[in-house]
């Protein structure tokens, strides 16, 4: 390889790692840039359902309008998802007092599963069972965890693909400056 080539390459090499380092920066424009949202479906019509929580309750997504929601789908033996309920444990109590939901929309397993893994996790936000698999296919539910915010319109804002610190200080601002709105 000639040392022109070389210098090249080297150069080519710096010039996409200084876009990548600077495409990580904080943004203005974008709220909570470290939860990375895809605008996948943004500005849709959230897909409507009413599925059954652990306790019983029918839970309505029509329902929660006037309330951001926090639409999180999930499998007990996704280790990813399980390991990201703590934050959004921690995050829904910061802001359940709020105009706040968090739905956690369990994917097809038996409800014994479902109902002890949550005592595991110790969640106190509504748990839903998707039996069917009918909410999973309209929100085209693949990989998992996948997480969708609503706004209190029933606007798409954005989704979420793969585990995050829900509860971090820029994602916390950016829930309650949603639920300001």
């Amino acid at each position: 390889m000639t040392s022109h080539l070389q210098y090249f390459i080297i150069l080519v090499l710096l010039i996409v790692s200084s876009l990548a380092c600077q495409s990580g920066q904080n943004n203005e424009h974008h709220p909570i840039p470290d939860l990375t949202l895809i605008s996948e479906n943004k500005g849709n019509p959230a897909g409507s359902f009413i599925l059954e929580s652990l306790n019983g309750e029918e839970v309505s997504l029509k329902g929660l309008r006037g309330k951001v929601v926090f639409l999180t789908f999930w499998l007990s033996s996704c280790e990813a998802c399980l390991e990201e309920m703590p934050s959004i444990e921690r995050l829904y109590n910061k802001l359940k007092d709020k105009d706040f939901m968090v739905l956690a929309v369990n994917l097809g397993e038996e409800k014994d599963r479902v109902e002890q893994y949550a005592r595991i996790l110790g969640v106190s936000f509504p748990i839903l069972m998707d039996s069917s698999g009918s909410v999973a296919k309209t929100y085209s539910i693949e990989p998992i965890p996948v997480t969708y915010i609503i706004d209190k319109h029933g606007t798409i804002l954005g989704k979420a693909v793969g585990r995050r610190q829900w509860d971090s200080p820029k994602s916390v601002r950016y829930f309650n400056w949603l639920c300001q709105q």
